[in-house]
């Protein structure tokens, strides 16, 4: 069911239902993480705050008309997209 020294190991085991969140905030705690990931009941991954970088590229999006348009999306790796 996973590998045990990969972050997916706990995820996978978690969305069976067979941690408990304190268990799975001790299997967070054990890996450095990049990203900030909801790992649900209440247990977010200590990733970095990347909000005060993309708030501002959001906002100026929400003026820019996609319908009809091709768009290679070049930032999925960060979740910019999102």
């Amino acid at each position: 069911m996973g590998n045990p020294s990969c972050p997916m190991y706990f995820q996978e085991e978690n969305m069976t239902g067979k941690m408990t969140p304190e268990q799975l905030r001790a299997e967070v705690a054990k890996f450095d993480w990049y990203h900030k990931i909801d790992l649900g009941q209440g247990v977010i991954t200590p990733g970095n705050d990347w909000d005060s970088l993309w708030n501002p590229i959001r906002e100026v999006r929400r003026y820019i008309e996609y319908e009809g348009k091709k768009v290679l999306d070049i930032a999925s790796a960060l979740s910019l997209i999102n």
